[in-house]
């Protein structure tokens, strides 16, 4: 009896741990402080909370990394275009119609950058419903960046 209690409550440590890293609704930082807060699931469940709001907060900064210079690139150009065009109907009606094509064809430089950036995101969404499945399944993925300062407070 009491061995199945055991491998209940293990079984139980791996689903929370798992369930930290489904990256829904921000279900991978709520559940985490969840198991960190309400001490669930013993030291298993909690490494695993704390690598997934690791990862959560590395994958948040990472974002505004690149999007943010990102951002200001685009409408820096914007900006440009937006006075090149102005300086064109100054000047000749006819030319405004040319200037918004190379408005256009201007933009289309900064596609690149976040197609990349989506697909980056939808890889990082694969990975972590991966890693979530593995870590309930009862498989102890340790990430080697993380796992040396993450044991710690464990």
């Amino acid at each position: 009896m009491a061995k199945t209690k055991a491998s209940k409550d293990e079984s139980d440590a791996h689903l929370l741990a798992g369930l930290g890293y489904i990256p829904i609704m921000m279900l991978n930082l709520i559940i985490p402080l969840y198991i960190l807060l309400a001490k669930k699931g013993g030291e298993y469940a909690k490494y695993h909370a704390l690598q997934s709001i690791s990862l959560w907060a590395i994958w948040f900064v990472l974002c505004m990394a690149i999007s943010i210079p990102l951002m200001f690139t685009m409408l820096d150009a914007q900006k440009t275009m937006m006075a090149d065009v102005y300086a064109m109907t100054q000047t000749n009606t006819t030319a405004v119609h040319e200037g918004m094509v190379r408005v256009y064809d201007m933009d289309s430089k900064f596609y690149l950058p976040v197609i990349l950036l989506i697909c980056l995101g939808f890889g990082v969404i694969i990975a972590w419903f991966a890693l979530a499945i593995l870590v309930a399944t009862g498989k102890d993925i340790r990430l080697p960046i993380l796992s040396g300062f993450l044991t710690r407070f464990v």
